[in-house]
């Protein structure tokens, strides 16, 4: 019982951890901050193909524009492995990622990684709806993201029922 009560906690501090980011960000808190934090938190509810047999997770970033922000996730760990965070210009480097944040060229860029099994992410407009898996969404000085669910099953990125609560809309066609 102590257990499952214990699980719970757990559950329940993970999707607050998610949901916090949401909250509008103003002088303190900077946007390249907020989408890091939504970043760290993508991968406590989405699952990789292999998973198990991981060693670390990869978090990988193309011509981004968190600057420092992405510094906090240094000594991070998901699901007791270590995180390693890598900015890379090589999309060779991108299919071996579990997540990808990528910038200016994300359109182009994701269409390349469909068939990976990659959550691809961007700030990019109509990213999802597009070609990604999440794109971050802008609205009176919130960020939240969408979902294209569709293109998540062609990676075979499975995401959590949890996760597609929080988005903002969900593709699935």
């Amino acid at each position: 019982m102590r257990r499952s009560l214990t699980l719970f906690a757990l559950a329940l501090l993970s999707v607050r951890l998610l949901i916090q980011p949401m909250v509008s960000y103003g002088q303190d808190t900077s946007e390249a901050a907020v989408k890091t934090a939504f970043l760290y938190n993508f991968f406590k509810f989405v699952d990789f193909p292999g998973s198990d047999n991981l060693t670390q997770y990869t978090l990988c970033t193309y011509q981004d524009n968190l600057g420092d922000s992405l510094l906090t996730l240094l000594d991070k760990h998901v699901a007791g492995k270590p995180l390693i965070v890598l900015r890379t210009q090589d999309l060779e480097q991108l299919k071996y990622c579990q997540i990808a944040y990528l910038g200016v060229s994300a359109v182009t860029v994701a269409a390349q990684l469909k068939r990976f099994p990659v959550l691809t992410v961007s700030s990019v407009p109509n990213f999802a709806e597009q070609v990604g898996i999440i794109g971050f969404t802008v609205k009176d000085n919130r960020l939240s993201f969408e979902v294209n669910l569709a293109t998540a099953n062609i990676a075979h990125v499975y995401i959590n029922a949890k996760l597609l609560k929080l988005a903002r809309y969900v593709y699935s066609d």
